[in-house]
């Protein structure tokens, strides 16, 4: 979950498109797929999905 600053109300109909446009760009860029995007008045949810990167017995 993303909050906007001071917990502000931004996010309006216009502001959730270009988001979602923005997410698809990052999709195309990135080894990444943003299954759900929920936009509130004042925050924003994600599901990501992800290639990792590090082993788990790398660590």
């Amino acid at each position: 979950m993303f909050s906007a600053k001071y917990r502000r109300v931004v996010f309006d109909e216009q502001v959730d498109e270009v988001l979602r446009e923005i997410c698809l760009d990052i999709e195309k860029r990135y080894e990444v797929k943003f299954v759900e995007i929920g936009v509130d008045k004042d925050h924003v949810h994600f599901l990501v999905q992800s290639v990792p990167t590090y082993s788990v017995t790398s660590w």
